[in-house]
């Protein structure tokens, strides 16, 4: 048995340029390249519903909520 070949890294402009050519969208994160799962319907719903929960919940107070940046 072979020994897996270690991951080449990329630059930025690299990846953006091999990017633009692929089918299927990628994540950048490092110089390493990662497959990004695809959206399922019932994901986005479970989101969307508790996000409206969030939201309504907070509706009327200080409070909101944040995201990273």
């Amino acid at each position: 048995m072979e020994p897996a070949q270690e991951a080449a890294t990329l630059n930025r402009q690299a990846y953006l340029d091999w990017e633009a050519a692929q089918p299927d969208k990628n994540e950048y994160l490092v110089g390493k390249v990662f497959a990004m799962v695809g959206v399922r319907r019932g994901h986005a719903l479970a989101a969307l519903a508790v996000a409206s929960r969030l939201r309504a919940h907070l509706k009327g107070s200080r409070c909101e909520p944040s995201f990273p940046t």
